[in-house]
């Protein structure tokens, strides 16, 4: 017995899953919706798209998405990728993880693995820079950064045991206001 075609495919695209394409229509906390994909089940779009496990993404409207059918039907598609033209390109083996405005067209804010193992966290309006160097050096800033950062408990000891020589070639008394805790960050933290 000589099976239909579309029998056949169905029976294979159980199996088998091809990557398809789509164009993201909307999309909300709750539900995705992708438009423009190939017809396959009778269905033209879906909604509730999966991701990868432990990654959220919200992608501008009309971004072309990458996805698969999960078992076979068209009503559970899984997004693996989305071609976005206006996206930051990296060096041969980095990876960067970016998002942008509604428009899609300007980059807000990046983390870029880089080939060597540093790690950059960089708010693109903000020109705040964070680098985790390689060398287990944290920048603060840009790349150019070479002022150390002060060791707080280490410069409060120093502070609190300095004297000046009086304007008689005597030594003074500590600071009569010592620097305490509530000078030090409670948030921000080093080590030598």
């Amino acid at each position: 017995m000589r099976l239909p075609f579309s029998e056949l495919r169905r029976a294979i695209l159980e199996v088998v899953q091809p990557l398809a394409v789509g164009r993201f229509s909307k999309k909300d906390q709750q539900q995705s919706e992708l438009s423009d994909i190939p017809q396959f089940d009778g269905a033209d779009k879906f909604t509730d798209a999966g991701t990868p496990f432990g990654f959220s993404s919200t992608p501008t409207k009309n971004t072309l998405a990458y996805y698969l059918n999960a078992g076979g039907s068209a009503l559970s598609q899984i997004i693996v990728g989305h071609k976005h033209l206006a996206r930051p390109l990296g060096a041969e083996g980095s990876s960067i993880q970016y998002s942008t405005d509604a428009s899609g067209e300007n980059t807000k804010a990046k983390v870029t693995c880089f080939p060597d193992g540093s790690v950059e966290i960089e708010g693109i309006d903000s020109g705040i820079k964070i680098k985790v160097s390689s060398d287990g050096k944290i920048y603060l800033g840009s790349n150019s950064s070479d002022e150390p950062l002060v060791l707080g408990n280490a410069f409060k000891t120093l502070y609190n045991a300095h004297v000046h020589i009086g304007n008689l070639g005597v030594p003074t008394g500590v600071p009569q206001v010592p620097m305490d805790a509530t000078q030090l960050s409670a948030k921000s933290f080093t080590e030598l």
